[in-house]
């Protein structure tokens, strides 16, 4: 099961959610599937982005997502793109993290995300 965390910087007196880490144990993912599909409900665990340390994480790119064909609320990780990107790299049977920024998903989404993660949240870590 995907684990979601979102990573904060702060600015303009106030914190922002940056960028969304999506985690999953090693082999957990099906990358035969078309795509993988994650809610965009609250709450995530929140964390500052200077203290992001991951290791085996790749990024998401905004041509990489998707959204749900009938869920509201959804954002979808299309694998083959990704994949195809990173086969010759490394062996995607040990990715851990997809990267994500939180501007694509908003695009994509064609919606203001952040709502999702309020500015002023404090930086709960057992969210």
């Amino acid at each position: 099961m995907a684990r979601m965390k979102v990573y904060y910087e702060f600015g303009h007196k106030a914190m922002h959610p940056i960028t969304m880490v999506v985690s999953f144990k090693i082999g957990e993912l099906n990358w035969h599937k078309d795509a993988i599909y994650l809610p965009l409900i609250a709450p995530f665990q929140s964390h500052m982005l200077n203290e992001m340390n991951l290791s085996m994480a790749i990024t998401v790119l905004l041509e990489d997502l998707t959204i749900h064909p009938t869920k509201t609320n959804y954002i979808g990780l299309y694998l083959p793109r990704i994949q195809a990107r990173y086969e010759q790299l490394i062996d995607i049977h040990f990715i851990e993290h997809f990267i994500i920024r939180l501007a694509d998903v908003e695009e994509v989404m064609q919606a203001d995300v952040r709502r999702y993660f309020p500015a002023d949240r404090s930086m709960n870590r057992d969210s």
